[in-house]
């Protein structure tokens, strides 16, 4: 408590108002003390000893927080929102690649763009999958074998052990243990080939179907390491599928729920430059331009404030 602070002058009813307003922010949205009290970046204890006017400190300071925080969880819901999972043909590809992977227990990439939709039709194909034979994990930048064997065998529910070695083995037995598992590997581009190594051999030996989703530049990467082992990954893969980008068509069933004329589709495909990402960025960026009425003229506006591709 600071010498010029006078706490019995601290609950205002500007303050009290906004410590109410927290207390039934936090009932709507099943917030408990502790977790309300780490949006707020303060101690659990402060947090309850200001909610029933009894802290001593700077309760101003934290009712300013309070409401500066439910002003921006207001602002989040009135936010555009973005489009459910709809099929496209990017998605169907996606699919048909997965399936072949399960089935055969085969080792298949899928290869393309970012933004065209690979990750969605993914995690919408993993969630009919309702027997826990799956893994689906993203890898990270500059991710170590070990550290990425740890995070596998967590997803697939096994123990990761002293070594990443007896980490791999591991997981080999647990994948090989008879079920039809499907392991998929996310931002494969990051994967070293220590890790590329480590999956090729996991897949093999267990038996299993595996997916690498990757973006074009993945084959032309591994082959610039010039590395004696960069066939040996190359030759266990059964199956690639190449999507170089989204579609007119495929733009129009993302946004088919919003009704949008010729004009707007004609112009938000074109703006889009083939990714699906990009569509949806323009027209939730079109809908803070001007509401529910989205026109050709709002998506282009909206196209001034998203970054250009960097062609390559």
């Amino acid at each position: 408590m600071t010498p010029d602070h006078d706490p019995t002058k601290t609950y205002t009813r500007e303050v009290k108002e906004a410590i109410t307003d927290f207390v039934a922010f936090m009932e709507e949205e099943h917030l408990s003390d502790t977790d309300a009290a780490a949006v707020l970046g303060c101690h659990t204890t402060t947090l309850q000893r200001t909610l029933r006017l009894q802290y001593r400190g700077r309760a101003d300071n934290l009712a300013a927080k309070m409401a500066a925080h439910m002003e921006v969880a207001r602002q989040r819901k009135l936010a555009p929102l973005k489009p459910p999972f709809v099929e496209t043909s990017v998605s169907e590809r996606v699919w048909e690649t997965l399936d072949v992977a399960l089935v055969e227990r085969t080792l298949a990439v899928v290869m393309g763009g970012t933004g065209i939709g690979k990750t969605e039709a993914t995690r919408a194909y993993l969630r009919q999958i309702t027997d826990g034979s799956t893994a689906y994990l993203e890898a990270l930048p500059c991710e170590s074998l070990a550290a990425f064997a740890a995070r596998l065998a967590t997803a697939v529910g096994a123990d990761a052990q002293k070594s990443a070695a007896a980490t791999v083995e591991t997981i080999v037995q647990v994948l090989g243990s008879g079920r039809d598992w499907l392991v998929v590997v996310d931002e494969g581009d990051y994967l070293d080939m220590d890790t590329l190594q480590a999956l090729r051999m996991i897949q093999e030996r267990a038996g299993i179907g595996m997916v690498w989703v990757v973006t074009g530049g993945f084959l032309e990467t591994l082959r610039k390491r010039k590395s004696s082992m960069v066939n040996q990954v190359l030759g266990r893969i059964a199956r690639i599928e190449w999507i170089d980008q989204a579609h007119a068509p495929d733009i129009e069933a993302v946004v088919a729920h919003l009704h949008l004329n010729k004009n707007a589709l004609g112009v938000l495909a074109r703006h889009s430059q083939g990714e699906i990402r990009r569509a949806i960025n323009l027209i939730r960026e079109a809908q803070r331009v001007n509401g529910e009425g989205i026109t050709g003229n709002t998506i282009q506006k909206a196209a001034r404030r998203l970054m250009a591709k960097v062609k390559g």
